[in-house]
């Protein structure tokens, strides 16, 4: 993966943190998913990200 200056700055912002590479991901809601993908979207211009959802 190729990655631009600053967006680990941008996954900080989005996702949450767990405790190592081994780590199960955070068991999340439906609403708590959905709020992700929102913060995901309203921050990508300001990282030079493009979501490709379809």
């Amino acid at each position: 993966m190729i990655m631009l200056p600053g967006q680990d700055e941008y996954f900080l912002r989005v996702g949450d943190r767990v405790d190592g590479p081994a780590s199960p991901p955070p068991a999340l809601t439906e609403e708590e998913q959905a709020e992700r993908r929102n913060r995901a979207a309203a921050l990508a211009a300001d990282y030079r990200t493009e979501l490709l959802i379809g």
